[in-house]
């Protein structure tokens, strides 16, 4: 019975964390996943070959996601570097100067 899950899943490889998914698909013997489930150098039909087959597809981030996480990050950082240059001028009088 085929079965795919299209929920982000945890992938886990000998106790240890992979990735998260986006959709995991389970086949059991495959015509498309065959040929490359049987290696060349073995004697062994294809056609003959039954197995199961976990394929993991994970969604790249695109770089639109990666330029505005990135700008995001600079915004916080300069938050918070204005943040604490106002925290350290709290009982400096010269840091207040009177614009005009």
């Amino acid at each position: 019975m085929d079965m795919e899950i299209k929920s982000p899943v945890q992938i886990f490889i000998n106790g240890k964390f992979f990735c998260i998914a986006n959709t995991v698909e389970v086949k059991y013997n495959s015509p498309e996943f065959r040929k490359s489930m049987v290696p060349d150098n073995m004697k062994l039909d294809p056609s003959q070959f039954t197995g199961v087959v976990v394929n993991i597809k994970k969604q790249l981030p695109s770089k639109k996601n990666e330029v505005e996480e990135r700008k995001l990050e600079e915004s916080k950082n300069d938050y918070d570097e204005f943040f604490h240059r106002m925290v350290d001028a709290v009982d400096d009088p010269n840091a207040h100067l009177p614009i005009g």
